[in-house]
């Protein structure tokens, strides 16, 4: 064959004698090195004229063939150097290093010699050891004849192989790994725990006379604490190699040990010529071997643990080089097997058989076992769990769920397939088959027995490739008779078995349950049952074996349904045929029942009728005669009988055909009729029924429509028609109630005459409620107010919530409470009681001629409320009120205005009686309300009218409050806001009144302009009219407040003002004072100017006397100076001093007070009798709360 690498063949290689010498190839491109020629010295002479023209003498010529052994010697005394000394350090470094950096584990090489002219290479004391320092592998003595001729196209040829004194240690890890596992993984491949394959090695070799002699093999098994030992191991093999190789001769194989105490030997034939035969056999005869001690080292995982058994036979071992690559290797065997004992390793099926027969060959590398024949004697079963199925689930799982039993997990690829598998024959005789609930329990739940399992022609390849099928057979009986079974059939393929089954007088219940039916179905009865049977092995590890039954028959008697302990359904004889099943669902085909019984309770629906509109249960037809018993909530209330119930339905398992296939009818306990046609499916299941109904009482009916209390406790006489939809409860249609009564919560029942219901669109899941128009007439209704319950608004939201369908399921957030639009609700001529035990004492009002509607209420629209508008007579006071209510908020919200008209307030005299200042026997009052709830906040403001009421005495506050409340007609309205952060809905609105009033006349004997409206809130704090200081003259800022006390007495007739003070001592004294000084400077000034025009005069009468003389005398006399004695006689006059006393105080203040009397009383025009003077008789020492104006005090009171 040509060399891989395309330079040397190695076709034919000639047999080269083992002494004859190596030839050595010199490359062809490095050329024999020239000799250059020796130059001789020359010595430089000058030259003389006589010597021109005479040549210079050359030197001789030396020989190169004196070089040629020189250099030879010294190219064989290299590669001596190189072959005995530098080759072994060298593999002696490198060895380890590499080994290091591949496995980290540490090799000793001991001492390493190689002789290069006979290539025979030896290892003495090597030592490979682990990461920790534990030995792996110790070699007393390897020897080794190279191939030369080999080694230049780097491929590893031995002639012969010897190693000495090998010992190796080998653990399997408790995660099923090995110690040496390093040692066969290649880290140039995808998965790091796959094996090195020899034939991917980058370089060929083969070994050859390979001979293993006084080795032993330490075996420590950690999983299992078990510690294996083989001693005294020799072994000859003539060959393993990866290229084709013949050597000159060969060892035969022979194999030689002492495992664990026992001596093993194993001998055969080695055919490696030229010619014929080249197959190698060993043969080995088996003496009770001990299963469970080999069995967990088989070459492929088992889902089983043998615990016992001993095998006995013979086991030939067949190498042929010349076969196939898959058929290189084979194992043939014959065994007895005896007392087997084998488990799961969940520990759920436990195996014996005292006697097994096991023939056949395996095949390892081409993965295939193929049995001739196995054949078991009495052999017995026990599982433990629910079913059998469960329990043999762990046989055909794809893995083992503990590795503990898998010695090879770790050195196996984990992409090797599983076995290949053919049978023959397969014979168990008289088995036996126990089913436990668990372990320890006293006895079996089920037992079968005299099981005979016949199987032939078995493969475990898709397609057998002969054309053939197999053939299989099982019958068996329970353990105490009662009932047998046997199916037979033929293999069709490996994986699914396919037969006609046959099981008579079983139970219904694990019948049902072997088909496929969950835990829910509680069934009783026995059944006799046949059809065609198909199992399914799993395709992956975890599933579960598939069980597949098609044209099935079965026959069961008295039949019952259980819902926990209770019996919902009871049959005599129930019959069905076409029974099939398919994946995870059971098509029961056709049922038919006679004389049938079901009861349910009200609203609960039992496991197995959901399994059928679930789609886990399938049918095709349904005939059904008998009864349905529905028992309702609550003790006492008696179940209701529908007699005569007769149900036929077909096309069920056809959603295309699933349309008019169902008539039903019925009567009520009341005896009332009920008819109906319409599309029943199951997978969902829907029932669409076009009904007609009449005289039937409510309660017996309304109930299947849901448990809201708007339709499960109405009472009266029923009558319609509509579409009903079951199981989601819906109902479409008209419908008329007759002397009706329906429950509110708390409180009476609502009652009425006639109740008509068109355009009704009932659904309670999802909660759906649609109305065109309802209408109430006569309808009669007591409503109860509490202290300690919800207020008005929020009390009717809850009561409507209450009353309206409630969704079943868990609400979801975002989720709409229920889907309701009702158009208009109305009623007529209604009547309400209304009871307030809010008030103390109590109070009770009457409704008369209560008329109105309700519209747009509708779920979708949350934060608009349902308009309303309500007319009738409260007490026989008029009254309206209208608004909107936010039905589907939790808080309640909504709005509301109410008008009542002159209500006597005689009505509420005794609530009224902590008011005790007014005569309350007269009056009547006029209330206009609006408040809103909302985010659980009650807020309510509006007005109340007051007329004609009195206070008993004039003297009380109350009478200065009313004074400042009423108004020109004798009537006073209180504006209020009682919005607060309290849910002051809670509070009766007469009690919030009653303190509104109280705090007003609180605020009127504290300060009366406290009470007053916001419009004169501007004069809090101005109770005075200021003057100038000193003056009877009103400031700017007092005229301004005057004219507002005058609009005030205007506005409330029956209001007074009194008038005091007027003087200050402090700021009138000065103002006082500056008047006396100012008059005295004056009088002072007059005086003086009086006095010195009289000096003038006199000054000129004396300067014109001297005048008069000097001109008698000379001209040019100097003219004399005014006498001293005329300037002396002019004096001025100073001011006297002034003094403010008490009496010019008070009369300043007379003045004041009288001023502002004469100006309120004869200009402005307010009464006489309103304006009341307080003369002050003494003067303060200064203003009150440090006013520096002199003021006139104003104060309030109510007309006397």
């Amino acid at each position: 064959m040509p060399d891989r690498f395309g330079k040397i063949s190695i076709n034919n290689p000639p047999v080269v004698p083992p002494d004859a010498p190596e030839a050595i190839a010199v490359p062809a491109a490095a050329p024999e090195p020239a000799v250059e020629k020796e130059e001789l010295p020359i010595k430089t002479v000058p030259r003389s004229k006589g010597s021109a023209g005479k040549k210079r003498p050359q030197g001789k010529k030396r020989p190169t063939w004196l070089l040629w052994p020189a250099v030879l010697a010294l190219l064989v005394a290299l590669y001596g150097l190189l072959g005995f000394f530098a080759l072994p350090s060298y593999l002696s470094r490198s060895l380890a290093e590499g080994i290091k950096n591949a496995t980290g584990y540490t090799l000793q090489p001991g001492a390493l010699s190689f002789n290069p002219f006979t290539f025979h290479f030896n290892v003495s004391e090597a030592r490979l050891s682990a990461s920790d320092g534990k030995p792996l592998a110790v070699l007393g003595h390897l020897e080794a004849d190279l191939a030369p001729v080999s080694l230049l196209r780097l491929d590893l040829v031995c002639n012969t192989v010897t190693l000495s004194a090998l010992s190796l240690y080998v653990t399997r890890e408790q995660n099923g790994s090995y110690n040496i596992a390093r040692l066969f993984q290649d880290k140039n491949r995808a998965g790091s725990t796959e094996i090195l394959d020899f034939s991917d090695l980058p370089f060929f070799f083969s070994l050859n006379n390979i001979v293993v002699k006084d080795a032993k093999i330490l075996f420590n098994d950690m999983p299992t604490g078990k510690t294996h030992t083989v001693e005294k191991l020799h072994m000859e093999l003539p060959s393993f190699s990866n290229i084709p190789f013949e050597s000159s001769e060969y060892l035969q194989p022979r194999f030689s040990a002492v495992i664990n105490g026992s001596p093993v030997e194993l001998a055969g034939n080695a055919f490696l010529g030229s010619s014929g035969d080249k197959a190698t056999t060993l043969s080995a005869n088996l003496h009770g071997v001990e299963l469970p001690l080999y069995a967990a080292y088989l070459p492929s995982p088992l889902p089983l643990v043998f615990t016992g058994g001993t095998i006995d036979g013979k086991v030939d071992f067949i190498f042929d080089p010349t076969s196939s690559e898959e058929d290189k290797l084979a194992v043939d065997f014959d065994l007895q097997i005896s007392a087997v004992e084998v488990n799961t390793s969940e520990e759920s099926l436990f195996l014996t058989a005292p006697r097994t027969v096991v023939s056949g060959r395996l095949r390892p590398i081409a993965r295939t076992v193929d049995f001739k024949a196995i054949t078991a004697q009495t052999p017995a079963a026990h599982t433990f769990g629910k079913t059998f199925a469960a329990s043999l689930l762990p046989l055909f799982a794809g893995e083992r769920k503990n590795d503990k039993a898998s010695p090879h997990h770790a050195i196996t690829s984990p992409a090797s397939s599983p076995l290949a598998v053919t049978i023959d024959t397969l014979r168990v005789v008289d088995g036996a088959f126990h089913l436990w609930a668990e372990k320890g329990a006293g006895k079996p739940t089920a037992t079968w027995q005299t099981i005979d399992v016949d199987i032939s022609g078995y493969s475990s390849a898709a397609n057998r490739g002969d054309g053939e099928e197999g053939t299989f057979s099982l019958s068996g009986a329970a353990g105490d008779g009662s009932s047998t079974f046997s199916w037979q059939g033929k293999l069709a393929s490996s994986a699914s078995q396919t037969g006609e089954f046959n099981l008579g007088n079983y139970e219904l219940h694990p019948l049902l349950a072997a088909l496929g039916a969950d835990a829910s179905l509680e069934v009783s009865g026995r059944a006799d049952f046949r059809g065609r049977l198909t199992v399914t092995l799993p395709e992956k590890a975890g599933a579960s074996l598939a069980f597949k039954v098609a044209d099935g028959d079965l026959s069961a008697r008295e039949v019952k349904l259980f819902d926990g302990k209770n019996v919902v359904f009871h049959a005599p004889s129930l019959h069905c045929t076409s029974l099939g099943t398919a994946l995870q669902t059971i098509n029961f085909g056709r049922i038919s029942v006679s004389d049938g019984d079901i009861n349910l309770r009200l609203g609960d629906i039992p496991p197995v009728f959901k399994a059928f509109s679930g789609g886990r249960y399938l049918l095709q037809e349904l005939d059904y005669k008998g009864r349905l018993t529905l028992h309702k909530d609550g003790r006492g209330k008696k179940p209701s009988v529908y007699d005569d119930l007769a149900i036929t339905a077909k096309n069920l398992d056809t959603l295309e055909k699933a349309k008019e296939n169902l008539n039903i009818s019925f009567k009520s306990p009341s005896g009332g009729t009920v008819e109906g046609q319409g599309d029943l499916r199951l997978a969902p299941f829907l029932a669409t029924l076009e009904a007609r109904f009449a005289a039937l009482a409510a309660e017996d009916i309304l109930p299947l429509l849901g448990r809201s209390p708007l339709v499960s406790a109405v009472y009266g006489t029923l009558s319609g028609q509509g579409t009903f939809v079951f199981p989601r409860i819906a109902f479409s249609g008209d419908i008329s109630v007759a002397e009706g009564s329906a429950p509110v919560p708390g409180t009476t029942p609502l009652s009425w005459k006639n109740l008509s219901l068109q355009g009704l669109d009932y659904s309670s899941e999802p909660p759906r409620l649609s109305l065109a128009t309802a209408k109430f007439e006569q309808p009669q209704f007591t409503w109860q107010l509490g202290k300690h319950e919800q207020g008005p608004l929020a009390q009717i939201a809850t009561l409507w919530r209450e009353l309206l369908p409630q969704p079943s399921g868990e609400r979801r957030e975002g989720e709409d409470l229920q889907a309701i639009n009702l158009q208009n609700i109305s009623c007529s001529d209604g009547a309400i009681i209304v009871h307030d035990q809010r008030l103390k004492p109590k109070w009770q009002g009457e409704v008369t001629g209560f008329s109105g509607s309700i519209a747009a209420i509708d779920s979708s629209k949350k934060d608009e409320g349902g308009k309303y508008s309500f007319a009738g007579s409260l007490d026989g006071a008029p009254f309206t009120v209208e608004g909107s209510l936010l039905v589907f908020v939790d808080d309640g919200r909504g709005d509301y205005s109410l008008n009542l008209d002159r209500y006597p307030l005689a009505n509420l005299q005794t609530q009224l009686a902590k008011l005790a200042e007014i005569d309350s026997k007269s009056g009547q009052i006029t209330l206009g309300l609006a408040g809103q709830l909302k985010d659980g906040v009650f807020h309510e403001s509006g007005s109340l009218a007051v007329a004609g009421v009195k206070a008993k005495s004039a003297k009380t506050d109350a009478a200065l409050a009313l004074a400042l409340l009423t108004g020109p007609e004798d009537t006073f309205t209180l504006d209020f806001d009682l919005s607060s952060d309290d849910t002051l809905g809670k509070d009766a609105l007469v009690d919030e009144l009653v303190g509104l009033f109280q705090t007003k006349v609180v605020k009127a004997a504290v300060s009366p302009l406290l009470l007053a409206s916001g419009e004169y809130s501007d004069l809090i704090g101005n109770e005075f009219i200021a003057f100038e200081p000193g003056l009877a003259v009103i400031s700017e800022s007092g005229k301004a407040i005057l004219e507002r006390y005058v609009e005030l007495l205007r506005t409330h007739p029956l209001l007074a003002m009194e008038l005091s003070g007027g003087v200050d001592r402090n700021s009138d004294t000065p103002g006082l004072k500056e008047q006396l000084l100012a008059r005295e400077r004056q009088r002072v000034e007059e005086e003086n100017q009086r006095r010195y025009q009289e000096w003038l005069k006199e000054k000129e009468l004396f300067e014109q006397k001297v005048a008069e003389q000097l001109k008698k005398q000379a001209p040019k006399a100097k003219g004399a100076e005014t006498p001293p004695a005329v300037l002396k006689d002019y004096i001025p006059v100073q001011p006297k001093p002034v003094a403010v006393d008490n009496a010019l105080l008070l009369e300043l203040a007379r003045k004041r007070v009288e001023l502002l009397q004469r100006l309120l009383v004869e200009e402005l025009g307010i009464a006489s009798a309103r304006v009341v003077v307080e003369p002050l008789k003494k003067v303060p020492a200064g203003q009150p709360d440090g006013q520096e104006a002199p003021l006139v005090r104003i104060a309030l009171s109510p007309t006397r």
